[in-house]
């Protein structure tokens, strides 16, 4: 819970499913909880379609139908010391 309260007390938003945290924020997310794959519902498809893609050297887009998605994070950001 430790992001949770972190992103909420900060931001008033759920880690990693938003539009104001920082990059350093999503990487030590990712990180602390081993993210591999971000699923996308179609509530938040428009919104994390633009966050998600403005990171391309940490997520891959592999699968889209236009209302769900599913990107995977570079390896390399999975384990990553900030």
């Amino acid at each position: 819970y430790e992001h949770y309260d972190r992103s909420n007390t900060a931001h008033a938003v759920q880690p990693l499913f938003n539009d104001v945290e920082t990059r350093t924020e999503r990487l030590a997310f990712i990180r602390d909880l081993h993210v591999t794959h971000v699923l996308v519902n179609p509530r938040l498809y428009e919104l994390m379609m633009r966050v998600l893609a403005r990171d391309p050297d940490v997520f891959s887009l592999r699968y889209d139908d236009g209302r769900w998605a599913i990107w995977e994070v570079a390896p390399a950001f999975r384990s990553l010391r900030l």
